[in-house]
Formats: structure tokens, C-alpha cells, sequence
């Protein structure tokens, strides 16, 4: 009798060193967990130092897309029709309510031109751009009406212009550098003389076009 009250209270005493040591192990692993919330909570409150992403998207609560920040943006989308960048692009891209874009800050790879535009739903109607090693402009547009300010190798000016032609310019150009000439030229191949002639007068004067298209070819370029 005396034995069996010995190995009950044996067993008991095990028994309760078990517990004990659970409530232990209990009462470590609630301190952890109060420690691992508290210090997610305070990197909650702290912003992150550094993120490093190839895009960034920001919807509105309808999950419209309302603002883009790319290392390579897509080309917009105006009125459902896709309408290429003709250069690869990286920055940032507003977008309205209806999720179309309506301008940007970008800068472009080929060309090296940073710009800053904005947009109506219908055609881009605002340009501020900085080429990559000299030149800017700033242009704003009513349909075909333009109205330009521009500094770049052939000087600064101001340029306006009515149904998509030049009407003045000052100080004016009277004769478009040779680079300029030259691209106007080269275009002669691929478009017709007239149509070349619409290009260039929606930036220079009919005097410096005609000028530019009545030089002789002595570079290779086509009359």
C-alpha cells in the first residue's frame, strides 16, 4: 500500500514538472509574438528606405489605372486605338477616369529627349521638351493652330501657326541649317515634294522651305 502512494505521488510530481515546463514554453512563445507585432507595427509606421520595382501602377477605387511609373512605358491608347511612342520610353503616365492617358513626364532612349506633356482625349495638345545635349521647346496646340516657342542651333523664336502653317515667326529663320534641310530632303523619296513642303511649313516659313527644297543636291539628295 505504502509503495502504490509512493509511485502516485511519483507520478503526480512528474506530472506537474510537465505542466510546469509547459506553462513556461507557453508564456515564451506569447512573449515572441508580442515582441514579432510590436516590431511589425513599428516598421508599419516607418517607410521603407528603398524599393526597387520595374513598375509601379496606382488605381482609383474602381481599379481604373491612374497613374504608370515604368522603366518602359507602353504606348497610349486614345479613343480604343493604340498610338505608338516611336521611341521606348521610361517615367511617369497620367490616366483619367476612364483609364486614358492624358500626359506624362518620360524620357526617351533613342532620342535622349526628356518631355513633359499633357493631353486631351482627343491628341496631344501640350509639349515641353530639353534634347539631350542642347535645344527645348514649348509648344501648345488647338487643333491645327500651334503657337511655338523654340531655342536651339538656329537661334530662339517664336513661331505661329494657323491651319497647320507657319503665318510668323520671329526673329525668322531665313535659312534652315543643313541637318534640317537635309532631313526635309531625304524625305523626298519616301513623299511627295508638296507633302514635304506641308512638313517643313508647319515649322518654318515658305520662304526658308522653298529655300531649302531649291538647293541643288550636292550632298545626294534627291531634287
Amino acid at each position: 500500500m505504502v509503495t502504490e502512494i509512493a509511485q502516485r505521488l511519483a507520478s503526480c510530481e512528474t506530472s506537474q514538472r510537465r505542466l510546469r515546463a509547459l506553462f513556461v514554453l507557453q508564456t515564451l512563445l506569447l512573449a515572441c509574438c508580442i515582441v514579432f507585432i510590436a516590431i511589425g507595427q513599428a516598421n508599419a509606421s516607418r517607410p521603407a528606405e528603398s524599393m526597387r520595382l520595374k513598375e509601379l501602377v496606382i488605381v482609383d477605387a474602381d481599379g481604373v489605372p491612374r497613374v504608370r511609373i515604368s522603366g518602359d512605358v507602353p504606348d497610349a491608347v486614345v479613343q480604343g486605338r493604340v498610338v505608338p511612342r516611336g521611341d521606348k520610353a521610361a517615367g511617369v503616365i497620367l490616366y483619367d477616369d476612364t483609364g486614358q492617358e492624358r500626359g506624362g513626364y518620360v524620357t526617351f532612349d533613342a532620342s535622349g529627349n526628356v518631355a513633359l506633356t499633357l493631353d486631351t482625349r482627343q491628341r496631344q495638345a501640350t509639349l515641353f521638351v530639353a534634347g539631350p545635349d542642347t535645344g527645348s521647346a514649348l509648344a501648345l496646340w488647338h487643333g491645327k493652330d500651334k503657337i511655338e516657342l523654340r531655342s536651339d542651333g538656329e537661334g530662339s523664336r517664336l513661331t505661329t501657326v494657323q491651319a497647320g502653317r507657319v503665318i510668323e515667326q520671329r526673329p525668322e529663320v531665313a535659312r534652315i541649317d543643313a541637318e534640317g534641310c537635309g532631313e526635309y530632303r531625304k524625305s523626298l523619296g519616301q513623299f511627295g515634294r508638296d507633302e514635304v513642303l506641308g512638313f517643313c511649313r508647319q515649322r518654318y516659313t515658305d520662304t526658308a522651305c522653298n529655300a531649302c527644297m531649291a538647293e541643288p543636291a550636292a550632298t545626294g539628295d534627291p531634287d
